[in-house]
């Protein structure tokens, strides 16, 4: 039997390869960082299929499991590694990948020829990385008139003076998510993070869209949170004189358009006999034992397959770090740099890119609107007369003259969108209601 991997060929069968011990010391890491393998797919099943019937992927699976010493891994239509292979959907989470034998093929000779090498992967799942999320431009609409407040400012003083007034209050914000890929299971998150939705008021209005392991990306579709928020005015006032002021909060909607990227994880599972000379287990055994050996699972500190295989690689001059022998592994190849490149190629991102919406609903908007300045009247100082009884006064060393009057107040938010509205002014400020 010939691997045949990118042009590249090397002459198999159950032959003999010189072995050679463990290294001492930690390896320096080498192996190639290759980019995602991006695959057109419409939902997450044709992505899982495309992804694993995919030559490249399959002849790096079978080309590692023969350089670890599996015999047979490819099957007798070919004399090539990786050729042949029956591939088959098991479940939803696992796929079997297995080199044919036909008696009648003309590559259907030699020792045990019927037990062929078998793969599986399983526990396959989707993932998402939140180093690849990037967030659009807010696209505002439905914007409605949820509550206004006009206040009249007065400047009884004989010398100018400055107005401020802030408004605080609490907005319910709340945000959901629409994805533009059928999703047919769940998929999860590499680490809990939270993305920052913006507000269109601002950093101070972001929104914070939480995804953990527990839910995954396309469960966690939406919550509420209680936000902050103020709007101030300030302003110049003549002496003896007065101003109209309406601060308007908004409810509005945004869509917040994404980016990401999902990829698959999986275990690898190997199971056929070692070659009687030339496998690279530890023990390099000559009996041509049967040797089931999986990659990942709950035995591999909850590193996926292709992470545990470069784990291991990487960790070689631990002796027992794993049943291998990688250096044996690595001169039975062609040559380290290709070796490498397969383990690259399996644990390199392979998947797809989604895109979808945030939407945004809260009321960090708002408008202040304020008249000239507009002399005081005889008819004014005459109101402010017969209202002193129920003036509330603030002073302070200063003694401003300012003052201000509530003048309406309109609430159009039975949704209770805004709660805790209150008006404050600087300590030397008067206020009547």
């Amino acid at each position: 039997m010939k691997i045949i991997s990118h042009l590249n060929i090397i002459t198999l069968a159950c032959i003999s390869v010189l072995t050679t011990g463990s290294v001492a010391a930690a390896i320096p890491n080498t192996i190639p960082n290759l980019s995602m393998v991006e695959h057109a797919s419409p939902d997450l099943d044709s992505l899982k299929n495309n992804i694993i019937t995919d030559s490249s992927f399959v002849n790096s699976l079978f080309y590692l499991g023969h350089h670890l010493g599996y015999a047979w891994a490819g099957g007798t239509q070919s004399r090539y590694v990786g050729e042949d292979i029956a591939i088959r959907r098991e479940s939803e989470n696992e796929y079997s990948l297995n080199a044919r034998y036909n008696a009648s093929d003309p590559y259907a000779d030699g020792y045990r020829a019927s037990e062929r090498l078998k793969v599986k992967l399983n526990n396959i799942r989707f993932v998402t990385n939140p180093k690849d999320l990037t967030l659009g431009e807010p696209q505002v609409y439905d914007r409605e008139v949820l509550y206004t407040e006009t206040h009249v400012y007065y400047n009884w003083g004989d010398l100018e003076d400055t107005a401020v007034a802030s408004l605080n209050y609490n907005q319910q914000s709340s945000w959901s998510k629409t994805d533009n890929f059928s999703f047919s299971q769940t998929i999860g998150v590499t680490n809990k993070y939270e993305v920052g939705i913006p507000g269109i008021g601002g950093a101070s209005s972001e929104i914070k869209a939480e995804f953990s392991a527990s839910q995954g990306w396309n469960e966690s579709n939406g919550n509420s949170t209680t936000l902050a928020g103020s709007a101030q005015y300030r302003a110049i006032m003549e002496p003896r004189s007065k101003r109209y002021v309406t601060i308007t909060l908004f409810k509005q909607k945004a869509d917040i358009p994404y980016n990401s990227k999902v990829f698959m994880l999986y275990d690898i599972n190997y199971e056929n006999f070692l070659r009687w000379s030339g496998n690279s287990h530890i023990d390099h055994p000559t009996n041509r034992p049967n040797f089931p050996y999986t990659f990942g699972g709950a035995n591999a500190k909850n590193l996926s397959g292709p992470e545990a295989l470069v784990d291991q690689y990487l960790h070689q001059d631990i002796n027992g770090y794993g049943e291998w022998d990688w250096p044996s592994a690595v001169q039975s190849s062609k040559s380290k740099y290709w070796f490498e490149w397969n383990l690259a190629n399996l644990s390199r991102k392979h998947g797809a890119s989604i895109a979808g919406k945030f939407t945004t609903v809260d009321a960090s908007q708002f408008n202040v609107d304020a008249s000239e300045s507009i002399p005081l009247t005889a008819e004014d100082y005459a109101n402010r007369k017969s209202k002193n009884k129920a003036t509330r006064t603030r002073r302070s060393a200063s003694f401003s003259q300012i003052e201000m009057v509530i003048e309406n107040i309109e609430n159009n938010d039975p949704d209770g969108i805004i709660s805790g509205l209150n008006i404050s002014q600087p300590t030397d400020m008067m206020m009547s209601n």
